[in-house]
């Protein structure tokens, strides 16, 4: 089902959500990473460019975790949507 999931204009979507939400609720405002993440994804290629930022900084590993969150989250509510219960091992 993450296979369907990750090859979707869907997930294109919702992947770059996970981008804006991240830098928006989990990069302090006075954080000079932050103006460059929103023109990373702002412009051409932002996905590239966002990894390019993210990847040199400080917060790589908390977007490596807020992302897991996010994408659990969005495959649990797909499972749930088709009435199968995500949490079942």
């Amino acid at each position: 089902i993450l296979i369907g999931l990750v090859g979707s204009e869907m997930c294109i979507r919702d992947s770059f959500g996970i981008m804006e939400r991240f830098i928006r609720d989990c990069i302090p405002d006075d954080a000079g990473i932050k103006e460059r993440l929103r023109k990373a994804v702002s412009g051409r290629k932002p996905f590239r460019n966002f990894k390019y930022v993210i990847d040199g900084s400080e917060y790589r590993q908390k977007w490596f975790d807020f992302r897991r969150g996010q994408l659990e989250r969005l495959v649990a509510d797909y499972l749930n949507s088709l009435d199968i219960d995500a949490s079942a091992k």
